[in-house]
C-alpha cells in the first residue's frame, strides 16, 4: 500500500491519509468544502456552494456538469446528523489506476 498526504490539500481534521493506493485502486478520503488549506478555513454558505467547492477541490477545475453524460460515477448519498466543523457536505471516492 502507498499512503498519500498531498501538499497544498486541506489539512486532515483527524489522523488519516488524504489517499491510499492498494491493488490498483486509489481510495480518497472524504473531502470537506474548505476554502483554504487549513482545516479551520471557512466554508462557503449553503449545501450547493459547498458541494461545488468540494468538486473543485477534487478535480482542480470545473467540468461541464463535472461528468459527461453516459460516464457518470456510481453514487451513494448518506444522511448524517453532523459533519466536522458544521459542514453541509463531504464527498469521498474510489478510483482505479490504469
Amino acid at each position: 500500500m502507498i499512503f498519500h498526504n498531498v501538499a497544498g490539500a486541506p489539512d486532515p481534521v483527524a489522523p488519516f491519509s488524504h489517499a491510499v493506493e492498494a491493488n490498483g485502486f486509489v481510495f480518497v478520503t472524504g473531502q470537506m468544502p474548505f476554502t483554504g488549506t487549513s482545516n479551520t478555513s471557512p466554508y462557503p454558505e449553503g449545501i450547493a456552494a459547498q458541494t461545488r467547492h468540494v468538486m473543485e477541490n477534487l478535480l482542480n477545475r470545473v467540468d461541464a456538469g463535472y461528468f459527461p453524460p453516459g460516464k457518470r460515477p456510481a453514487r451513494t448519498c448518506v444522511g448524517v446528523t453532523a459533519l466536522a466543523r458544521g459542514a453541509r457536505v463531504e464527498i469521498d471516492f474510489v478510483a482505479a489506476r490504469p
